[in-house]
């Protein structure tokens, strides 16, 4: 998740009008350790979200778009 969008909601973030993206769902990260590793797992995964539905840290965006405005999107 970019950090400027943490905190945000969707329909804050605008990612369909500042990058021309769709967000279609969220996976809900967690992490799971072992004694020999830290593996990132998801969760759960979200139906399509609500444009009140604020972003956390834990966050991954599925979206569909272009990859040159996925770019846009992780570099902002």
């Amino acid at each position: 998740m970019p950090k400027p969008l943490v905190g945000k909601n969707l329909e804050q973030a605008d990612p369909r009008g500042r990058f021309e993206l769709t967000v279609v769902t969220i996976l809900k990260r967690k992490v799971a350790s072992s004694c020999t590793s830290t593996t990132p797992q998801i969760e759960s995964v979200y139906g399509i979200p609500e444009p009140t539905r604020v972003f956390e840290a834990a966050d991954i965006l599925v979206v569909f778009g272009r990859e040159q405005n996925v770019k846009k999107l992780l570099e902002s």
